[in-house]
């Protein structure tokens, strides 16, 4: 049984209140850059027990609003890199995630505010598909654009690693820095980057 609020719930921990389209919520960045055993934990104790139904669930993305919809994409591409972290389950919804992100890219985006589509951005950054990577970086430059001038630097700055992400595929076809954890034998020239650049972003 999946809870009716779920989906909010989620975007509620992940961005916090959004009075405006280009609000920043600052007092969020620690829990979504700053790697915390406590909030990996959080996540896994509040979203964990639902995330295999919410993966599974037929959602009607064009009828969810717009906290739902972003709840949803942050539930299958965010929490589980925090719940398995250093574990190849980490990615295992990322096709239903950007399957769902493609859905609501292709609905609009203009309904979002700008840090919500950086989260909705992120299955695409996350592929290991150069198609998907080619896109997320159209969407970043898209983005940055519709930047405010103050927050150029920040927007700026999802830009380019969205640009990071794309070079390492269009070099490796995939991320090397997720072979341990697939069990995935490294070539000699991935094995030379990881231990020179180790993520290489």
């Amino acid at each position: 049984m999946i809870p009716d609020d779920i989906l909010i719930e989620a975007h509620h921990f992940w961005c916090g209140h959004l009075p405006s389209k280009d609000y920043f919520p600052a007092e969020k960045a620690g829990i979504w850059f700053e790697r915390s055993d406590a909030t990996d934990a959080q996540i896994f104790s509040i979203f964990g027990p639902f995330l295999d139904a919410v993966a599974a669930n037929d959602w009607p993305v064009d009828q969810l609003d717009r906290a739902e919809a972003i709840g949803l994409v942050i539930m299958l591409d965010q929490f589980p890199r925090n719940i398995f972290r250093d574990d190849g389950r980490a990615f295992a919804y990322d096709a239903t995630a950007r399957r769902h992100a493609r859905a609501l890219v292709e609905s609009g985006v203009e309904r979002f505010a700008l840090i919500e589509r950086c989260f909705l951005y992120l299955p695409f950054e996350h592929s290991e598909d150069i198609a998907d990577q080619e896109f997320s970086v159209a969407l970043y430059e898209a983005l940055l654009g519709d930047a405010p001038a103050a927050q150029a630097d920040t927007y700026r700055n999802y830009l380019d690693f969205a640009i990071k992400h794309r070079d390492l595929i269009r070099r490796f076809g995939r991320f090397p820095h997720r072979n341990a954890v697939l069990g995935r034998e490294n070539t000699p020239e991935e094995a030379a980057f990881l231990a020179e650049h180790g993520r290489g972003y």
